[in-house]
């Protein structure tokens, strides 16, 4: 027969991990384009345009992208040609292998004004990674990596993040419009500072706001006693 101390402890490990599962969050992130040819000056490009955003809900074991790091051929083609298929391959590949939970993506908007879209995540799987390429460009692009959205347990309420431009150190040109110039051996991520993007201003940024909570923390402490 089981003792008190072992029902208690199965029961609360149960609960635990019910509310585990339940701990949720839905989250609309919102991009607000502030690239036009007043803020950027230099050369600023005709058709100037961001590509199709894509990213990911995924946990602290991998990165989708991050300075200093080389990119992965799906960050490598949205920088370089706004395609999303190889990225989307990626997150999927993460996604069975348990270290993503959702593939986000969204529609190409212009330089100006704003679009948004909503998305789901978990306890489990609470950070969200977003690309998107500033067009054109050799293999230049803005985006978010690996945003926490728990803070000390508790789902962030709303944040917002200043889009700079990333070079994906996998094509050497210079301006918006060179040719393509592959860079071999390719080189890490890096912030842009130099021309025609060295002024420091934003291109844009990201506002994600909390819409609604499901469930409760894991770690709330259950107390209970029997006789």
């Amino acid at each position: 027969m089981l003792t008190k101390t072992i029902i208690l402890t199965l029961f609360l490990l149960l609960i635990q991990n019910v509310v585990a599962q339940e701990y949720a969050a839905t989250y609309r992130v919102t991009f607000i384009s502030e690239w036009s040819s007043e803020s950027h000056p230099t050369d600023f490009p005709i058709g100037a345009h961001f590509s199709t955003w894509v990213g990911a809900t995924h946990d602290s074991q991998i990165q989708i992208w991050s300075p200093d790091e080389l990119a992965t051929a799906g960050i490598k083609d949205v920088a370089e040609f706004g395609f999303v298929g190889t990225l989307r391959s990626e997150v999927i590949s993460h996604i069975n292998n348990g270290f993503a939970e959702n593939y986000l993506i969204e529609s190409d908007l212009g330089t100006t004004g704003m679009t948004n879209i909503e998305f789901n995540v978990s306890y489990s799987h609470a950070q969200v990674s977003l690309v998107s390429m500033i067009a054109p460009s050799p293999d230049w692009f803005v985006g978010v990596h690996g945003i926490d959205l728990l803070d000390n347990e508790v789902w962030v309420e709303e944040a917002i993040y200043d889009l700079q431009p990333y070079d994906s150190g996998t094509d050497s040109g210079t301006t918006y419009t060179s040719s393509n110039q592959i860079t071999s051996p390719a080189e890490p991520i890096s912030r842009i500072t130099t021309a025609p993007l060295d002024n420091g201003v934003p291109l844009g940024a990201l506002l994600f706001e909390r819409l609604s909570v499901t469930g409760t923390s894991p770690d709330v402490v259950f107390i209970s006693s029997f006789d």
